[in-house]
């Protein structure tokens, strides 16, 4: 089974840095929400680095035993205290919102990760709200100091997965629906320029499509990979439902990235994780540093440190 290494991008509301945000994150370390994850973070080198433990209600699981020609299947049975746990490890830079996530087969997808994160920013935000306005009387605020409060904090948490060429198009070939394609290319081409006059004057110029629900749906993956191939595009982004049925942002940067991949039974040795030190769990593991090895080649380091313009 591979482990691979995803892109993803954070954007803040109003109000709220990143930095700020991770803090309250960091507050949170160790404890385990209704859906049965837990997050851990922690600074490191100027980054914020982190895992997602994902624990499951399983109690037992099936060993297949192979012997010559034949096989056994019996059921192994967990200790009445322990339970199995996915661990999905990340870096984030928080000066750009960018970085890199850690999968495997059926633990966490990254659009997971940043749900989860996202219910995480309305809980602050609400609560950043609320303190502020207990400050300026509570139940007897003045109606403008109320808005004046709650317009401060407008916005909310957005994410997007950032992806090469070759995953972006995987990604796309592997949507239930489309809802929206978008797209820059690296130049403005002569038919864009008799779209409109003002084109003649413009530094960029970029296409957005939205599509209803459709039948012609392999039309479409195709006529999107196409434009990906063939077209020069220098950014573009998809949005849909996934295998899953959940909407996902798909994002394609410049195709900087180039990420890594593992073998699950090369890394799983090194898993280790104890709740009574959280910051050297996380700061010592081996995954975090495979992701500031990898977050330190030249386009990577592009990628995540260089600030959109």
């Amino acid at each position: 089974m591979k482990v691979r290494i995803f892109a993803f991008e954070w954007f803040m509301g109003s109000g709220i840095t990143l930095e700020e945000f991770c803090g309250y994150l960091q507050s949170l370390s160790g404890q385990e929400s209704i859906d049965h994850k837990m997050l851990a973070i922690s600074k490191k080198d100027g980054y914020w680095a982190g895992v997602l433990l994902s624990i499951k209600d399983v109690k037992a699981f099936c060993q297949m035993r192979r012997e010559g020609g034949a096989f056994t299947i019996e059921a192994q049975h967990l200790d009445d205290n322990a339970q199995i746990a996915d661990f999905n490890y990340f870096i984030l830079n928080p000066e750009t919102g960018r970085g890199l996530y850690q999968h495997y087969h059926q633990s966490p997808v990254s659009n997971t990760f940043c749900k989860f994160s996202k219910r995480r920013y309305l809980a602050y935000r609400a609560q950043r709200i609320e303190e502020e306005i207990k400050a300026e009387g509570g139940e007897a605020i003045k109606k403008a100091d109320e808005k004046r409060i709650r317009t401060k904090y407008r916005g909310g948490f957005t994410y997007k997965t950032v992806l090469k060429q070759q995953e972006f198009i995987k990604c796309v070939d592997a949507l239930k629906q489309i809802k929206m394609f978008s797209f820059e290319l690296e130049t403005i081409t002569d038919d864009e320029k008799k779209f409109t006059p003002a084109s003649e004057f413009a530094k960029r110029c970029s296409h957005k499509f939205f599509f209803q629900e459709d039948k012609l749906l392999a039309k479409l993956k195709d006529g999107i990979t196409h434009t990906i191939k063939d077209m020069g595009v220098k950014t573009a982004s998809v949005k849909g439902r996934d295998e899953h049925n959940e909407d996902v942002v798909y994002k394609l940067f410049n195709d900087y990235a180039t990420f890594e991949e593992f073998e699950y039974d090369d890394i799983i040795g090194s898993v280790a994780f104890n709740s009574n030190d959280l910051e050297k769990s996380v700061s010592s593991s081996k995954l975090v540093e495979e992701l500031f090895a990898i977050a330190a080649r030249p386009e990577v380091k592009a990628l995540l440190t260089v600030k959109a313009k």
